[in-house]
Formats: C-alpha cells, structure tokens, sequence
C-alpha cells in the first residue's frame, strides 16, 4: 500500500444504481400519461362524496391566520454578568445586580441606536449563588433557548463546576485526533440525494401494487397516527413547562418602558442575573401569555 497519483472518476457503483433506476423510470411518463387518459375518460362517471367533517374543517381555516399573528418581528437584547462593561469582575467571578441589569436595559432602549417598537417582553433569572443561577438558567432555557442565555447557562455552568473539575486531569491522546462521522462529503453527498430521490420514486411505483382501498385505508391510519402524535408533541410541550424568572410586559414610549424596568426589581443582594429584553413593533401575544 502506498500513495499514487490519480484523477476523479465517477464511481461505478453509483452508475449501476442510475442506471438500474433509469431502466423502469423512464417508462414512467408514457404509462402515466396512458393512466390518465382512462382516468379522464372515467372522470364524467364517477363522483366523489367530501368527507363528512370538510364543511366544519372548511369553517376553521381562519386559525391558520391567528397563528401566523403569534409570529412576530423585532429585536433583542440580552445582559449576562460575562458580557463586558456590564458585569462586575472579580477574582471569584463575574457578578451582575437585578438593578444592574434592569439600568442597563432600560439605557440600551433609550439610546441612539434603539431599535423600533412600542411592545416589550421582559425576562430577568437571579439567583443568591452560581449554582442556582446556572440551574434556574438551565430550566429556563430547556423551554425558551434564546441563544445568549444558553450561552451564559453553558458557562455559569462550567464556572459553578470548575472547582471540581480542576481537580481532575484527564489523560489526553496524541494529537491529531480521531473524529468520528459519517463520511458523507462532496459529491457522495448529492449523489445520495440524486440516487435516493430516484430509488424512492422507484419505492412509490412498488407500492402502486395495492388496490385503491388499501391505499386509502393506510393513508386514514396514517392520518390518525399523526393527529395522535400531534396531541401527545403538544401535551409535551405544556408539561415541560417549569422554572421561575421574572417578567414583564407592557408597551408605551421608550422612555417610559425604561422607567418601568426598575420597578418589582429584586434585591442587590441576588448577585447572579441575566435578562433579555424583547422589543417588537407588533403585539407579541405568544410572549405574554407564556410570561403572565
């Protein structure tokens, strides 16, 4: 074994696959167009019932609209005590006061580069010590991962543990090191896709051996077993909702916004706080309802 010099050629096994593919699809316009010529000339003496529950379903599609509202646009912002010039460093630590954190938001909406919007959603975690703000913030984020409070969960975390792991030295192997993975790299990549795409056509036309009626009955219990899914995901959702943090919400001027941010603070003494500031031309209803 040894290294020679070579050039690409494309793989013979990912031709057969084509062309063993190629060999029925290629077919499969002329009998499609030959099907529904019949079905066409069938069409004038059939007729379909709807189902029993489309009049009501039909009714309904206006909930589609009341969900997009839920999907509104603004903008963030977020203080943790590791972010520079708003924390408070110390050998022991990086240390950030609820009143802190709320002065610093409320300077951030009333400065220059404020962002538009007159509805705010407030989210403050504080806690007396690292290890109960890491966990508040563990919680909090495990239902709402807003990106820079997974950040500082992820190092209140490490820092609250880091005494502990100081006093372990694990043996670590020679460099460089193996990285496990598929190796799914340019083009195997597409041609996977390509060729998967073309077996799954392949996958359709064997299961055209079933009659009409079988088909429609798997699709029902098809649709039955998702609608059973949907409920038990969203079941999920409502049950995982747990950890405590401080809210508010409101709209008005920016002025007055920021002056509302330091009322019902916490304490100085709770040394350990994030917040993040949600700020949005639209209602954020979603937001308000989840942090009443």
């Amino acid at each position: 074994m040894s290294w020679s010099r070579t050039s690409l050629t494309w793989p013979a096994s990912a031709e057969d696959i084509a062309s063993k593919a190629d060999a029925v699809l290629s077919r499969v316009a002329t009998t499609q167009q030959q099907a529904m010529a019949t079905l066409s000339q069938a069409a004038g003496a059939v007729s379909f019932r709807p189902h029993a529950l489309s009049e009501e379903a039909a009714q309904l599609t206006q909930l589609r609209a009341l969900i997009e509202q839920m999907l509104v646009t603004g903008h963030r912002i977020t203080v943790t005590p590791y972010d520079y010039g708003v924390g408070q460093v110390e050998s022991s630590g990086s240390y950030l006061a609820p009143g802190n954190a709320a002065s610093r938001l409320a300077e951030k909406l009333q400065g220059d580069a404020a962002p538009p919007g007159s509805h705010v959603q407030g989210l403050l975690v504080t806690a007396n010590s690292l290890a109960e703000f890491a966990d508040a913030l563990s919680a909090l984020t495990a239902v709402l991962p807003i990106p820079e409070l997974c950040a500082c969960a992820r190092r209140s975390q490490a820092e609250s543990t880091n005494a502990q792991d100081r006093m372990q030295t694990p043996t670590g192997s020679a460099t460089p090191k193996w990285v496990p993975g598929r190796h799914l790299f340019e083009p195997l990549r597409s041609t996977v896709a390509i060729l998967g795409s073309s077996v799954a056509q392949l996958e359709s036309l064997a299961a055209d051996t079933q009659s009409p009626i079988n088909k429609l009955q798997a699709l029902a219990s098809k649709r039955e077993a998702w609608l059973e899914q949907q409920k038990q995901a969203l079941n999920a959702l409502k049950t995982g909702l747990n950890g405590s943090l401080y809210a508010m919400n409101g709209s008005g001027s920016a002025s007055g916004i920021a002056a509302s941010l330091s009322s019902g603070l916490p304490s100085y003494e709770r040394a350990h706080t994030a917040a993040v500031l949600l700020v949005s031309e639209q209602p954020m209803t979603f937001f308000k309802e989840l942090l009443p």
